[in-house]
């Protein structure tokens, strides 16, 4: 180089971008509800995204979008900056939905049964006439006929599950005579037809002991 004069060198430096998730990260929902996911990008230029999956998502190419996946789901975001370099985040939103039970019952008839349900962590119980609350995971029922109550179940999110229970009083015919507690009428019928043969066969032996003392 000529006398008097120096060589300067300047670095030009390229970033790496980097994206980070910041809405909705690892959230929970109810089956049927949405949250709402968005990313954070730090690098030159404007980014594009692409989220993976696009399964349940209101869009998969931008920064922010709502999720609404059918069953619990890891989404990936990707984002690249102008010169083509791409970095990752991930975040799962998870589907919570409680499932309850409750076992159908039956009962003497004067007397009355414990329902219990699980699953949740609150109830709800209807209707209210014949039980002793509309509310607990333990309700006693007295129903005077066959009836069927509905229960809400939520959990703590408030995620919630409805099942209905069947609640059938009996009575002592029902017990010396099954058949009558599922056939109805013909039930009913029979027991008429087996008093009326017995009353005529106490009428026969009635008569033959006459005859013999005469």
């Amino acid at each position: 180089l000529p006398a008097g004069l120096s060589t300067i060198i300047t670095g030009v430096g390229v970033s790496t971008p980097s994206v980070t998730i910041t809405g909705g990260n690892n959230a929970a929902v109810c089956i049927g509800s949405s949250t709402t996911l968005s990313g954070n990008y730090s690098g030159d230029g404007e980014a594009t995204y692409l989220w993976t999956p696009a399964a349940g998502l209101s869009s998969a190419t931008t920064m922010q979008t709502e999720a609404a996946p059918a069953k619990t789901t890891v989404y990936t975001l990707t984002v690249f900056d102008p010169n083509g370099v791409s970095a990752t985040a991930t975040t799962t939103v998870t589907i919570q939905q409680p499932t309850v039970t409750v076992p159908d019952a039956e009962f003497c008839v004067g007397g009355s049964v414990a329902l219990t349900a699980s699953g949740a962590a609150e109830y709800a119980w209807s209707p209210s006439i014949g039980l002793s609350s509309v509310t607990g995971s333990s309700v006693t029922a007295s129903p005077a006929q066959t009836s069927e109550y509905q229960v809400i179940g939520k959990d703590a999110l408030g995620c919630a599950d409805t099942v209905r229970v069947k609640v059938t009083p009996r009575t002592l015919n029902d017990a010396l005579d099954p058949a009558s507690a599922h056939s109805g009428s013909q039930g009913a019928h029979n027991r008429r037809r087996y008093r009326t043969d017995a009353t005529r066969h106490r009428r026969i032996e009635n008569s033959d002991r006459d005859a013999r003392s005469r």
